[in-house]
C-alpha cells in the first residue's frame, strides 16, 4: 500500500490503483488511520462517486484571478481623509477657543496673621481636621497602590499557570 500511496502522490497511479487505494481505505477502520494522509484517502473512499465536473477549473481560475486584482484605494484615501479631518477639527478648535481666565488665587493666611483670635483658633481647628482627613486619604492611597501589585501579582501567576 505504501508504494501505490507514492504512486498516486507522484500522479503514476492508474484508474485502477486509484480504485484499488480506495477499496483498500474504504474497509480500514478510522482508528487506525493516524497519517493526515490515510485521513484523506478515507475521505476519498467515503465518496467513490465524487467527480470533478468542467466547471471546476473555470471556478478555480476565476478566483485566482479575483485574488490577483489590485486592490481599490478608496478605503485607505476614506480612512486618511478622515483622520486628517479630525486633527484640522481639533486644530481648529483650539485655535478658536476662548482662551480660559486663570482660577482666581485664593490667599490663605496663616493663623497668626488673624486678628481676631477666635477667627485664629477656627482656622487651626479647621486645618487640623484637614490634616486628618488627607493622612487618612493617603493611607487608603497606600492600600490602593498595594492591591494594585497584588493584582499585578496574581496576574503574573496565572499567566505562568496558563503556559
Amino acid at each position: 500500500m505504501h508504494s501505490l500511496r507514492e504512486k498516486f502522490w507522484n500522479g503514476e497511479t492508474s484508474l485502477e490503483d486509484e480504485r484499488l487505494l480506495k477499496e483498500y481505505y474504504k474497509h480500514l477502520p478510522e482508528e487506525y488511520a493516524a497519517l493526515p494522509e490515510e485521513q484523506y484517502f478515507i475521505l476519498l473512499a467515503s465518496d467513490p462517486d465524487a467527480i470533478l465536473d468542467e466547471n471546476f477549473d473555470v471556478e478555480v481560475m476565476s478566483k485566482i484571478r479575483d485574488e490577483n486584482k489590485p486592490r481599490s484605494m478608496a478605503p485607505w484615501l476614506t480612512g486618511l481623509a478622515a483622520i486628517l479631518l479630525l486633527v484640522l477639527t481639533i486644530g481648529l478648535v483650539r485655535f478658536f477657543a476662548p482662551a480660559k481666565p486663570d482660577a482666581p488665587s485664593i490667599a490663605v493666611q496663616p493663623a497668626s496673621a488673624l486678628k481676631d483670635p477666635e477667627l485664629a483658633r477656627a482656622y487651626e481647628q479647621t486645618r487640623e481636621a484637614l490634616m486628618f482627613v488627607s493622612s487618612k486619604l493617603n493611607k487608603g492611597q497606600e492600600q490602593t497602590l498595594l492591591l494594585g501589585k497584588f493584582d499585578k501579582a496574581k496576574q503574573q501567576v496565572q499567566y505562568t499557570i496558563v503556559q
